[in-house]
């Protein structure tokens, strides 16, 4: 049905005022010829009619026109409506777009320009941190750490690299947990994570493993730590690697941020290492190793 009304709106517009136009030209010569040859009240009644008729016929032009002019005005007016109501809506939809992307990039940027102003080079995950603190480590020449064990560094690969490291006169710090402290056997008796099984005995035996190798090399310094450990902290010449110590995790656990030196960060964890050692810890004297020996009388038969 609307197919059918377009085209007869269309032979309509092409045809429709020309025809009216020559209708009314036919009528006007009809007019004056042949309509003069009738009889005189045949041909009264047939001008008349034509008077008539022709006014009809140029007004139906006329009417014509003016509609189809609307019509296109209309047209016109609403394609331009249609037109800017798309340009709002796509306006608003580019904005929001727009606006959601700044937000991301400005969000990035401030996260950027915060990590580059605080030294903060990398966060590893437990898969990756093996391979960085190996390539830093075969990289320095010096070394301070704080953690758990660092029963890593004696042995393998490590070890060889901290032997060759202090054969060099590389300075080396390093601070394991005291098995004496109250509070480093809490976090043994409590804190432990299932998956590992050393103990206080084995602890005390790694200590005296570090108090052999520091007698062996001069600018190896070894202490214990008798506060609740709270982070992991190893100081490379190049990088800061820093850990937090979770609920039944070990370190690397978690997330290492790898901050470069000097930097804001890299300051703040190395200023942690150096204020346990400085006042935080005690030293492997004779006494301490008397103390050691009595509490666990069997590490020095087993390690």
């Amino acid at each position: 049905m609307e197919d059918g009304t377009k085209r007869a709106l269309k032979i309509l517009d092409e045809w429709g005022l020309l025809a009216a136009v020559g209708l009314s030209l036919f009528l006007s010569l009809l007019y004056f010829w042949p309509i003069g040859l009738l009889r005189p009240e045949v041909r009264e009644f047939s001008q008349a009619l034509i008077t008539n008729l022709i006014p009809v016929l140029l007004v139906f032009a006329f009417s014509y026109l003016i509609l189809r002019k609307a019509q296109a005005l209309r047209a016109d007016v609403d394609r331009r409506e249609l037109v800017e109501a798309i340009s709002v809506e796509i306006g608003s939809v580019v904005q929001s777009q727009f606006d959601q992307i700044s937000s991301k990039v400005e969000s990035t940027s401030q996260l950027v320009r915060d990590w580059d102003q605080k030294g903060v080079e990398r966060v590893c995950s437990d898969a990756e941190i093996g391979a960085v603190s190996a390539a830093e480590l075969e990289a320095t020449d010096s070394l301070k750490i704080i953690g758990i064990g660092n029963g890593w560094l004696l042995e393998g690969s490590q070890h060889l690299r901290l032997e060759r490291l202090l054969l060099q006169g590389a300075e080396v710090r390093i601070l394991v947990p005291d098995p004496l402290s109250s509070q480093i056997r809490e976090r043994y008796d409590k804190d432990e994570p299932d998956s590992h099984q050393l103990d206080l005995h084995k602890f005390a035996s790694l200590v005296l493993q570090w108090r052999d190798f520091a007698a062996r090399h001069s600018s190896l310094a070894v202490r214990v730590y008798n506060r609740y450990p709270m982070m992991n902290v190893s100081v490379y010449s190049r990088r800061v690697l820093a850990s937090p110590i979770l609920y039944r995790r070990r370190g690397k656990e978690g997330l290492t941020f790898v901050f470069r030196r000097p930097s804001v960060g890299s300051d703040i964890y190395e200023g942690h290492f150096d204020k346990v050692f400085e006042t935080g810890s005690t030293e492997i004297t004779a006494d301490y190793l008397a103390r050691l020996l009595k509490a666990f009388p069997h590490t020095a038969t087993t390690r």
